[in-house]
């Protein structure tokens, strides 16, 4: 009796997710597009969080129109989740969360 040995396309499948993440000694030297590229969102983050709060602050003192407020809260939003699904990280997301949360207090 010969068992016949199927492929699980599960475990095939995780197997290529983990080697998919590999990094060649070429590159490893320097550092590759993702990393600008999430690089560039966390600061674009940070600063749309500062905007934001200064929005809501001045929104709450009758300074500035709901629309605006409304226009600097979904960029901040539509930001913050292009960043948070870039970056692999967990260090560096929760410092990034982190200082978001103090520039949306800082006024």
């Amino acid at each position: 009796m010969d068992i016949i040995h199927k492929k699980n396309p599960i475990t095939d499948f995780i197997t290529h997710k983990k080697d998919f993440h590999t990094i060649s000694p070429l590159e490893d030297k320097k550092f590759s597009k993702s990393f600008y590229k999430s690089f560039i969102l966390d600061i674009l983050s940070l600063f749309f969080a500062f905007v934001f709060g200064f929005y809501f602050f001045n929104y709450l003192n009758n300074k500035t129109n709901f629309l605006i407020f409304l226009i600097s809260g979904i960029l901040f939003l539509t930001i913050i989740i292009f960043e948070t699904l870039l970056n692999l990280n967990w260090s560096r997301r929760f410092l990034i969360i982190f200082l978001e949360t103090i520039l949306l207090f800082y006024f």
